[in-house]
């Protein structure tokens, strides 16, 4: 395969992040709590660049900001919820583990295994406070959704596709919350 010019920005975009987000020599896409903008963008890399998924169409990094404001907001590190920075319920996170259910699972297992050193069915939901984990996690649900990503260009759709499958609960976001904080995201 032919590196392409969008594939070298990646990499020199993913190269910028990573060494922001290696404060003091401590990766915080690893450590329980970390947050912020930096933190959601290295994730987001690094679970693309990893192969494992098919083009999320900017969907993951969207879900962080929407969910928990890049994990700044004051609820996304509570006390007894351990769904991290794309705030992955326990429900869902099961959901990801179940390979009975998603047979297609264990291949993605054996390739988090392989990338990250994750041995994935081992993984608790306490686990998930790690920013890396939690949007594995969160990767890892969406991928058990037969229905297609919409593009990054249909924010409205993808607002429709989170509340359908992600955030399914009544009154916890509206596609109107969705569509208005991804305007917010890039200012």
């Amino acid at each position: 395969m032919k590196p392409t010019y969008t594939s070298a920005l990646l990499v020199l975009y993913f190269g910028i992040w990573l060494l922001e987000v290696k404060a003091q020599g401590r990766d915080l896409t690893r450590i329980p709590g970390s947050n912020g903008t930096t933190v959601v963008q290295a994730t987001d890399a690094l679970i693309r660049c990893s192969g494992i998924f098919p083009d999320d169409h900017q969907l993951l990094r969207r879900i962080a900001w929407v969910e928990s404001k890049d994990g700044t907001d004051p609820r996304t590190y509570r006390q007894g919820y351990h769904g991290g920075i794309w705030q992955v319920d326990l429900t869902g996170f099961r959901d990801t583990q179940d390979n009975a259910s998603h047979p297609r699972l264990v291949s993605k297992f054996q390739e988090i295994q392989r990338h990250f050193g994750i041995d994935w069915p081992s993984v608790q939901w306490e686990n998930l406070r790690k920013p890396l984990y939690s949007g594995i996690a969160a990767r890892l649900f969406l991928s058990n959704v037969a229905e297609s990503i919409p593009l990054a260009s249909d924010v409205a759709g993808q607002a429709s596709y989170w509340k359908r499958h992600y955030n399914t609960e009544s009154g916890a976001g509206t596609e109107a919350r969705f569509t208005s904080f991804c305007s917010d995201i890039y200012d």
